[in-house]
């Protein structure tokens, strides 16, 4: 048996059961089929169907509404897709690392996977956000902007003569 194969029963034979949580996210049987998500997620379905895996899609509408329903929905999973963008004000990843925290303390999800429709470009912001917020690091914004005004300092370049705002700084959270 070739690696490949034996990598992939490996994994048909682990994922007993999955949760994919996404805000734009289509229910299959559920939601229209003029949903732009539905033809997605409904072969999502069909594959892991396919896998006698049971998958459970839940839409995100809130933390509150997650904070009454998360528990249950990630109690007994192996496996949890989640989408990193699940609101649309900043920053829209918030809610996602609260859940990524969530699962992680769970001993029966043992992978996730963070997908994003993000360019490839900001791979690495996401990478880093994740590290922040699991590392315990606390940057605040006057820290950062020090740091970047001493850099633009040592290379002779003035301060005043670019605009930093708030909103341009990305610190952990």
């Amino acid at each position: 048996m070739t690696f490949q194969r034996t990598a992939q029963k490996i994994i048909d034979d682990s994922i007993r059961s999955a949760l994919y949580v996404d805000n734009k996210i289509a229910i299959p049987f559920k939601d229209s089929i003029r949903n732009p998500s539905y033809k997605l997620c409904s072969e999502v379905f069909k594959s892991f169907d396919k896998n006698n895996t049971n998958i459970k899609f839940y839409q995100y509408r809130g933390e509150k509404k997650w904070n009454k329903e998360g528990a249950n929905l990630l109690k007994s999973r192996d496996l949890l897709i989640l989408d990193w963008k699940l609101q649309d004000e900043h920053p829209q990843f918030l809610n996602s690392l609260q859940i990524l925290k969530q699962a992680v303390k769970i001993e029966s999800i043992f992978c996730v996977v963070i997908y994003t429709d993000s360019v490839e470009k900001e791979l690495a912001d996401i990478n880093h956000n994740i590290c922040c917020f699991f590392s315990n690091i606390a940057l605040d914004i006057s820290h950062i902007e020090h740091q970047i005004i001493d850099k633009l300092d040592e290379l002779g370049i003035e301060p005043n003569a670019i605009n930093l705002r708030e909103r341009d700084f990305h610190s952990c959270l």
